[in-house]
């Protein structure tokens, strides 16, 4: 976190307290003023990371457009001592020019060590040396490629968490103006 945010946060903060001790602002008017920052702040993040996540796999769906070409394993191993995952390596050939590729399949890091090192060892057996496979690989840059074109599983779960972020805070930040309305009578 940005250390301006923090202090200017710990000084708002401050002011606030200082200024309902000496009774100069209403309490209950400072919560729920608060309150409705939160919520803004809620929403404003939530759809910050909504945007970027949704670049992210909008890059994921142009890359299933890139042209392919079939590819050797050269190597397929188990990796890692707490966080296993496969590394697959392959070798493939575009305009004459041979290039070589690396994957973890995009097998995700969280889940029990047991559960991460079967889920390694089942992608090795699955993707032995010596295997022909179809990978996609970038015509401006040819020497970088993808076997599995999907978005990582933290950009789900980053986009489910900025998703309630969003909904919570306008609903907080809707909820109060629609309080006010009827309190004025409309």
């Amino acid at each position: 976190m940005n250390v301006n945010i923090v202090i200017i946060s710990f000084v708002t903060v401050l002011a606030v307290i200082v200024s309902v001790i000496t009774k100069r602002i209403n309490i209950e008017w400072a919560l729920k003023a608060w309150v409705k920052l939160v919520f803004v702040f809620m929403a404003g993040i939530g759809a910050a990371i909504i945007i970027m996540e949704s670049r992210g796999i909008d890059q994921f769906l142009e890359m299933r457009e890139w042209p392919t070409v079939e590819a050797k394993i050269t190597s397929s191993r188990v990796e890692g001592r707490r966080a296993f995952h496969p590394e697959i390596i392959y070798e493939y050939t575009v305009s004459g020019e041979t290039y070589t590729g690396t994957t973890d399949m995009g097998v995700p890091g969280f889940g029990t060590k047991a559960n991460r090192l079967n889920v390694a060892s089942t992608n090795v057996v699955h993707n032995p040396v010596g295997k022909i496979i179809t990978v996609h690989y970038d015509p401006q840059n040819p020497s970088f490629s993808q076997l599995r074109i999907v978005p990582t599983y933290t950009a789900f779960i980053l986009l489910s968490v900025a998703s309630m972020l969003f909904g919570t805070g306008l609903w907080g930040v809707f909820s109060a103006f629609i309080k006010k309305k009827q309190k004025i009578g409309y």
